[in-house]
């Protein structure tokens, strides 16, 4: 170590965290915003998974609302946290009776509590507030690698927006060279990047969009939001999501 780095690692600064590189078949949601979750959609989320039989979930930000943490002035008075630490707990452990594996990586709103609490809380933190489940664990980042036959997998809650379904998911496989798998813009979406070399997916939301102030109080030429989410079989992505794109008869 040169005369600078030893300087530089003795001021303590600590490094970020690794993003998470993982192997083997997900079922992958977003967006649940709890307490404002689709409660059916939670439902189905188990359902695939016993059907298919993955063991393995990742929650790709945005599990948390946080709306008592928000920077925005509230138009109507938000749940508490206390409503939203108890939905999360039951939601939680739902699904834990079927899964045996649960990684969470962040998103935007995951962050409002570290936000207002200036960088106090870390994502340990957050999670320790609503269960410590070993089987349940958070990475600070907001992407996550799956190794699969089919090659890489980048699951991402990305910062950028586009009303466009699939375009924010396009330019990240061109810049990272992998299939993306994409949340935070609540569309739905299957196909190829922009030059025909990566698979892209919107995955969806498990938000119920009527339970929001921002999207159902007033008119808006904004996108609709999408229900849905990915299983991720062999490197082969599958979108459950409204019919006709899935007939929940046979699953339900």
């Amino acid at each position: 170590m040169t005369d600078i780095a030893a300087a530089i690692a003795a001021l303590g600064i600590a490094p970020l965290g690794e993003a998470w590189r993982l192997s083997g078949d997900w079922l992958i949601v977003g967006d649940v915003h709890v307490p404002f979750t689709d409660w059916q959609w939670a439902e189905r989320v188990l359902a695939v998974a016993r059907q298919r039989k993955i063991r393995n979930l990742l929650i790709a930000g945005d599990f948390f609302d946080l709306s008592q943490f928000s920077l925005y002035i509230h138009v109507i008075t938000p749940p508490t946290w206390a409503q939203e630490r108890e939905a999360a707990r039951i939601v939680l452990k739902a699904w834990l009776t079927w899964f045996h594996e649960i990684r969470i990586i962040m998103g935007n709103h995951d962050r409002r509590l570290q936000k207002f609490t200036a960088g106090a809380f870390e994502e340990a933190d957050i999670l320790a507030l609503v269960t410590t489940n070993q089987k349940v664990t958070i990475n600070g980042r907001g992407f996550a690698v799956i190794d699969t036959p089919q090659g890489e997998w980048r699951i991402t809650h990305p910062r950028n927006y586009s009303i466009n379904r699939l375009t924010v998911a396009s330019d990240l496989a061109a810049k990272h060279d992998q299939h993306i798998l994409s949340f935070h813009e609540h569309h739905v979406g299957l196909g190829w990047d922009r030059y025909g070399r990566h698979c892209v997916v919107n995955g969806g939301c498990l938000v119920d969009p009527g339970k929001l102030a921002y999207v159902s109080l007033d008119d808006s030429k904004s996108a609709a939001m999408s229900n849905g989410f990915v299983t991720l079989i062999n490197g082969v992505p599958t979108i459950y999501a409204n019919e006709p794109i899935t007939d929940w008869s046979k699953i339900e």
